[in-house]
């Protein structure tokens, strides 16, 4: 079992890293594909269908956020704006994790947890249609 301390720090770089990349970044102007800048490909399901999947323009959106841009952010992605803030949330939570040694899965014993994993689904499923119909109209 990986101590508290570990896998709090753990959590908390990786949402650091994220965040900080974010700000590195400059948001494409498009509204998608700033994750290119990195040297990744296009977003496949784009290219194949012309339709957006349900994660194209989150890099641009976590960009925009950490350009405190929300507007634009909620252009590239709505759901973008969400996660970032969760991001933020979870880097600074897992951090007095990592600081008090107290337990990084705290959050997950919660009996409504389940609960917050399915709302979240639903607004992702609703977040892609509304990716669709913008790129359709």
């Amino acid at each position: 079992m990986i101590p508290n301390r570990v896998l709090a720090v753990l959590f908390a770089l990786g949402s650091w890293t994220v965040l900080g990349i974010a700000l590195w970044l400059r948001p494409d102007p498009r509204g998608f594909g700033t994750h290119e800048s990195l040297g990744l490909p296009p977003c496949g399901f784009l290219v194949a269908n012309g339709y957006p999947c349900m994660t194209c323009g989150m890099t641009t959106s976590f960009s925009n956020m950490a350009h405190l841009q929300p507007v634009a952010a909620f252009n590239a992605n709505p759901m973008g704006i969400v996660l970032y803030l969760l991001t933020a949330a979870i880097a600074l939570f897992m951090t007095r994790c990592a600081w008090s040694n107290a337990d990084p899965l705290s959050p997950l014993r919660n009996r409504k947890a389940p609960y917050y994993i399915i709302v979240g689904s639903v607004l992702l499923l609703v977040n892609w249609g509304w990716l669709i119909s913008k790129s359709t109209g």
